[in-house]
This record gives C-alpha cells, structure tokens and sequence, in this order.
C-alpha cells in the first residue's frame, strides 16, 4: 500500500491537501543535470545530494512525483483558492460561505470513488479538471461551475506568464499540464501505467482520510453526516458564514502574514511585506494600556526617538538595499568564477595526468622499462651512483603505478622525514608491483579520471536520464582525451617536453659491434633559409663500428641533404647519450608503435 502525506484534515484552514511542489521529471531532469555535476566534482560525497539524486533518477519515484502534480494542479489549486478567497466570494454577490466549502469536500470524495474503481480515470484531463465543476447553484436552482474559480484556474494556465531563462515569456502551468497528462519526456511516457496504479490507491487513501471519524475531516462530508458538512448545514448558518474568512492563517504563521500583506496591498517587495509579520512575532508594536512596562520596543522609546528612527529608516532604506543587493550580487558572480577557475584546473590537471600517463605506457613499451624481475636486478646493478639507482628505481615505479593507474601500489618516497634506500624500493618494485603485471592485465591505454559520482544504491528502477547523463560522461571523457593527446603533442612541438627522450634505456649502450644493424639517432643543427638555427633529430643505422667510439651510419633518406653523403662516420660520445644537445645520440624509437 502507498500511504501519501494528505493531510486533509482542517478543510476550513485552507490545508485541503499538502502536496505543494511536487515535481514531474518534466522539471527533474534539470536537477538531476545539476545534481550529477555537483556529484561528479565532489570526490568526499554528500549525502543529501546523494540521495535527492538517487530519489529523482528512480522510474517509481518519478511516477509519484507526477502523482502527486496531477493531484496538486486538479484538486489542491481549486481548493485552496476556493478556500482562502470565500470570504472575498461572500462579499460580492456570490452564494458562497465558509460552510460551502463541504461542497467541494463532497465533489472530492464523489471523485476519489470513481478513481478508485478506474485509475485510468486520473490521467483524463478533462475528467480530472471537472471535479469541482457542480458545486456551485445559481438563483434558479441550477448546478455548476463557480465561475470566480473557473476564472482563476483559467488565468493561472492560460494567461499568467512568467519569464524564462532566455527572457521569453512562458505559461509554465500549462506546458507542466501538458507534461503531466500527455508526456513527451520519455521517463514521463515510462511512468503511465504505474501512476494509474498510484492513483487507485491516491484515492483509497484519501477517503481513509476523508472519513476517519477520529479527524477533523469527517465533520465536513455529507456522507458522513459530519456536522459542519453541507448536508447539515441550515439557511441561517449559511447566510451567517457569507463574506466570513474559511481559514486563520494569518493568526497562524509569518508567511500567512506575508501572503495577505501582498494580497492586500498589491505591488510591494516581499521584504516589505514580510516585515509586519516578524514585527508581529516579536511584540514590537503591542501595546498594553493596563501595564506599559509591557508595551512592544517601539513604543517604549520617546516620541523624538520614535519620529527620528522612522525618519532614518525611510531615509536608509533605500541605500541599504541597493547595497545589499550589490553585495550578493558580487557574492554570487565571484562563487560562480570561482567554480569556474576550479573546476578548469582540475580538468588542466586531468589532462596533464593522461598525459603523463601515456608516455609513461610508451616508456612500458620501451626498452626504458624493467618489465620483469631479472631485467630489474640486472639493470639496477649496472647503475653505479646511489642517485641515480633511486631515480631510475622510482621512475620504473611510476611506470606502472602512474602509467597503468595502480595507485593503490604506491610506495612513499620517504616516512617519518628519513628517505627509503635504492634496495628498499626495488624490493617494493619486483616483490608487490611487478607480478601484479600478470593478475591486473597490462592496459593498451591509460584510465581518464573525470570526475564521477560514488556507485550509490539503487530505488527502485533507473530512469532513462541516469543513461543520457552518463553517456554525455562517456563523451566529454573522450574530448578530454583527446586534448590531453593534443597537450602532450604541442609540449613536445614547443621543446617543453620529449616523450622519446625517456624511452631509451636507463644505462648507455656499448658502443662495439652489438650496435650494427640497430637503428639509431642523432642530433644536428641545420640552418634554415632565413639564417635561423634549428637542432633536428637524424635516423640512421649503424653499418659499422670503430674504435673509440666511432661508427658508420647509412643514413635514411628523409634525413639527407642535398648533396649530402649517404655514409658518414661520425663519434658517439658517452657524455652525450640521450642528451638534447649538438652530436647527442639514442636509439631510434618508432612512434607510431606507441600512439
């Protein structure tokens, strides 16, 4: 059974069913959109967006929502209008109290029986927009409609516009009944055959409520023979009740106050109006004749004091709220930027992340990397410098870790302010991180970490948004991606960078005949037409190899001059392996293997 909050009791007090702001998906799916980014760029989580989104993207959850706005936009709107202008309904001619309002009690429950039997009935608009269209009866004795409230219902879907985001002026009201019983969206269109279920039981639950002979509602149902209904209600109390207020709200609550200080004065800041029911709340203005120690703080000050403060106030008003609203204006703009700097710098550092990442993939590819346990002891020993054992240690570390996104491989680099030895993280190295090589799977890409939501539980059946949002992730991933790749290219196009630098191997090649056949590289400076210098990278291999240090290269054609000799012999100084300078010389990497 679906138990709703309806609260139906105090008809008279303008509470006829509390089902304010119920949302169709129609308005949803723009918080959802707002809750998924504020989910995505929150790695710590919270909790009511969490569960706000987790309760809008639920196909069930959804369904009561539009529910729930049938409900509110077919029988709260008529009823609470009906029951906060009686009195004004009274005062000008209409045959209408405050005890008429058992009418529309009546037409509600005749209304709720139908539905029960037929719930398909509640997804008729013009069924559902009739309920209250008989309780009104003219001097001649014919039911029908109250034409004040035909009137106001009218306006409200017909004619009262409001502005929109791109400045138009829309009939929100309308475009939302629109939504509500002729869906487009299509987690709507999904929900139709579930409401009609959530219906039945709407209306089984509201005449529980209805008829409860413990609550105040049944004393105004016919039915029920409730005493203040309108089948006991007599021409003397009738004529009694005519032009006399159906609800208290303004004794009850500040906003009531508000509300009718807006309804009574027309035109005026809500600030305005909101005033006179916290100075009503507070006693500022009571005044006690018997005892004037008891009198409100206004009065207690001196007549001057009195004059003066109302005299600065009409003064300062005005300036004060310029200001203010100044001021949260310039709040709101710099939160905004500041969002925006944020979250570009977190999307720079994603980028910068995965492309680091790559390049260390490269460096697994390469000949940089110590990919099993015997090339990693036997590497390690050939270097000899403690520094450079720890550097080159930690770069294979990063290798994988980095590279491959085993972060929860890391080793510090230090505890308690003392650094671990070359030893220490080349244990880590061949013991925990590289036979995860086999159980993990080496990955032909690196993983892109946008930021995401937390995996959350799921109510019941997810919405068709859950997948658009989702699939847009998958997009704006690939974009990402794609810049990241293009970060690494222009890094490496202004000389900030070179990728190919780092997959060479960590200790220099013998310069003897092992090299010949091998595929090397050199740098050269050339001059270009308008007299500027440039350092260029030339491929060549090794067709012979001399002493100290010299070797034949057959360079590739690409590579050659006019006029330039095919073989050269040139010197390959050990100073110079791998380094970005005239005559530096490496092994030739082929980058199309590695992208």
């Amino acid at each position: 059974m679906l138990w709703l909050n309806v609260s139906v009791h105090k008809v008279l007090s303008h509470k006829c069913i509390h089902l304010t702001n119920a949302l169709t998906s129609h308005v949803c799916r723009y918080y959802i959109e707002f809750l998924d980014e504020c989910l995505r760029g929150n790695n710590k989580g919270n909790i009511l967006q969490e569960n706000l989104f987790i309760v809008l993207t639920s196909s069930e959850m959804v369904a009561l929502c539009r529910s729930l706005a049938i409900l509110h936009y077919t029988v709260c709107m008529p009823m609470r209008w009906l029951s906060g202008n009686t009195h004004f309904l009274g005062r000008c001619g209409f045959d209408w109290s405050a005890r008429s309002m058992g009418k529309a009690i009546d037409a509600l429950e005749a209304a709720m029986i139908d539905i029960e039997a037929d719930g398909s009935l509640y997804l008729n608009e013009a069924w559902m927009r009739k309920i209250f269209s008989n309780i009104y009866t003219d001097d001649y004795g014919n039911e029908g409609p109250l034409a004040p409230l035909e009137d106001a219902m009218k306006y409200q879907f017909e004619h009262k516009l409001t502005p929109a985001v791109d400045g138009s002026k829309v009939l929100p009201h309308d475009q939302l009944m629109a939504e509500l019983f002729y869906p487009q969206h299509q987690v709507n269109i999904d929900t139709t055959e579930t409401v009609k279920l959530m219906a039945c039981e709407i209306a089984q639950t509201i005449l529980k409520e209805l008829r409860d002979p413990h609550k105040a509602t049944s004393d105004y149902l016919t039915s029920a023979d409730g005493k203040f209904s309108w089948g006991e209600t007599t021409d003397e109390e009738h004529s009694a009740f005519l032009g006399k207020m159906a609800t208290n709200d303004s004794a009850e609550s500040p906003f009531a106050s508000l509300t009718r200080q807006l309804q009574q004065f027309g035109r005026m800041l809500g600030i305005h109006a909101s005033a006179l029911g916290h100075a009503r709340i507070n006693g500022d203005f009571n005044r006690d004749f018997k005892n004037f120690g008891n009198d409100g703080a206004y009065h207690r000050l001196s007549d001057e004091m009195r004059s003066s403060l109302l005299t600065f106030s009409l003064q300062l008003a005005p300036v004060i709220r310029k200001s203010e609203k100044t001021a949260l204006d310039k709040q709101r703009e710099a939160k905004r930027v500041k969002q925006e700097q944020l979250r570009k710098k977190k999307m720079l550092a994603m980028q910068t992340e995965y492309a680091n990442a790559l390049t260390y993939i490269d460096m697994f590819k390469s000949v940089a990397c110590w990919r099993t346990i015997s090339i990693a002891t036997t590497e390690f020993r050939k270097i000899q410098s403690k520094t450079a054992k720890l550097d080159a240690v930690k770069e294979q570390i990063r290798i994988l870790v980095l590279g491959f996104g085993w972060k929860d491989l890391h080793h510090p680099w230090s505890k308690d302010g003392v650094d671990y030895s070359p030893e220490d993280l080349l244990a880590h190295l061949v013991n925990t991180i590289i036979p995860q090589q086999r159980s993990r799977g080496i990955p032909d890409m690196p993983t892109m970490d946008l930021p995401s939501r937390r995996d959350t539980k799921q109510l019941g059946t997810k919405t068709v948004d859950v997948e658009d949002l989702d699939s847009r992730y998958e997009v704006e991933k690939g974009e990402t991606i794609a810049k990241a790749i293009k970060m690494r290219d222009d890094q490496e196009d202004t000389e900030e960078s070179d990728r190919y630098e780092k997959l060479q191997p960590r200790t220099r090649p013998e310069v003897d005949e092992s090299l010949i056949g091998v595929e090397m590289e050199q740098l050269w400076e050339y001059t270009e037409p308008d007299g500027s210098k440039v350092l260029q990278w030339c491929q060549g291999i090794i067709v012979g190899v001399k002493t100290r240090n010299r070797v034949h290269i057959q360079w590739n054609q690409n590579c050659l001059c006019e006029g330039g000799l095919p073989i050269t012999e040139e010197v390959f100084m050990k100073s110079k392996f791998n380094k970005h300078v005239e005559g530096g010389w490496r092994m030739s990497v082929d980058c199309a293997h590695f992208i």
